[in-house]
């Protein structure tokens, strides 16, 4: 990829699509390194800053080093949300607890590897007040990259839903026409959960409702209600998560974690990974982790849920094996920026990716 530009031949080969495919196939095996992307905002300059932090792989988790990858522009610090597929970043304002259509925050598609940036066509909602999500994910038989927008349209307690979908490479987006009743198929807790904080693996949007969990299908662009695995408990505040390719569901209470994960999507077969009782002990205040997923060792990192302002975030890796929890900090170089701003941890994502945004 360095020396792509000596030549106009070796250019194209690098973005010919069946070198793509063919070098992600080839590299994906051989991953030994995991990326974390974090972000803050300076309130000096009123920009955003995009950070990848590397996770080394090894018996002993070293101290993440960390590169600046973006600045965005923005008048004030406003909660930016991030998904991850094959190594490309979809960046696009937090769905947590509704979202409206704003074009000054545009959603952007990210390779940090090759540092390339698109924005997509601003797609303008049926009501200025709707609630819109996006979530981010690739066709494998098509081998292409999907972004699902979601609209909810909300009218005197009733709801109806617009779902469109833009395929990398396009020019603008298209709608779905599917007839999906979400309140009966799916009822959530509230209303400001409808969407919010899916999970991608393995060409599948999951989210997590009160009782099934709603997936969403890159390939055929349908939804599909799976139950939940038929376990005995999954404790409070149950997270779905992607565990090495795979989606998981877990559930942390009293230093205990309970762990399941979706073998086989087509015949809905789960496995409890649980041989042993995982005990997770927190770090001091902490009242309970969050999973983001698993690095290339299988180690599962995790965040605690209290924020702490500052140059710095505390992250925790453990292994499910030997059963230890090990923590480490990430931080910005003296010379990155002031220090009056919030770094946050936003999305995993592996490295390598060579795929051509333009």
């Amino acid at each position: 990829m360095r020396i792509r530009y000596v030549c106009k031949s070796w250019f194209t080969i690098t973005r010919n699509p069946s070198f793509v495919s063919a070098y992600r196939n080839f590299h994906r095996p051989s991953v030994r390194q995991s990326h974390l992307l974090l972000i803050t905002w300076e309130k000096a300059t009123k920009q955003h800053h995009l950070f990848s932090s590397e996770i080394n792989e090894g018996d002993e988790i070293t101290t993440p080093t960390t590169q600046h990858l973006l600045s965005l522009s923005c008048t004030s610090c406003v909660n930016y949300g991030a998904q991850s597929a094959n190594g490309l970043i979809c960046l696009h304002l937090s769905n947590y607890g509704g979202v409206f259509d704003n074009p000054s925050y545009p959603v952007r598609v990210l390779n940090p590897t090759t540092l390339e940036c698109i924005t997509l066509p601003h797609s303008s909602c049926i009501h200025p007040t709707s609630d819109v999500t996006y979530h981010f994910g690739f066709n494998p038989l098509a081998d292409e990259y999907k972004v699902l927008q979601v609209q909810r349209l909300s009218c005197k307690g009733e709801h109806s839903w617009v779902y469109k979908i833009f395929t990398l490479g396009a020019s603008s987006w298209r709608r779905i026409e599917e007839d999906l009743d979400v309140d009966r198929l799916a009822p959530f807790d509230s209303s400001n959960s409808y969407f919010c904080k899916g999970v991608y693996a393995d060409g599948v949007m999951y989210w997590l409702t009160r009782d099934v969990i709603l997936t969403f299908e890159f390939g055929d662009e349908k939804f599909r209600v799976m139950p939940l695995p038929q376990c005995s408990r999954l404790y409070c505040r149950p997270k779905l998560v992607e565990v090495s390719g795979c989606l998981s569901i877990i559930g942390l209470q009293d230093k205990e974690m309970e762990l399941w994960i979706l073998k086989d999507y087509r015949n809905q077969v789960w496995v409890n990974e649980n041989t042993q009782r995982y005990v997770v002990q927190p770090p001091k205040r902490a009242e309970y982790l969050i999973p983001l997923g698993t690095i290339h060792s299988g180690e599962l990192l995790l965040r605690s849920h209290m924020r702490k302002i500052g140059r710095t975030v505390m992250v925790h890796f453990y292994n499910r094996k030997s059963n230890i929890l090990k923590s480490r900090q990430i931080g910005l170089p003296e010379f990155m920026f002031p220090g009056d701003s919030c770094l946050q941890p936003l999305t995993l994502f592996e490295g390598g990716s060579i795929v051509p945004l333009r």
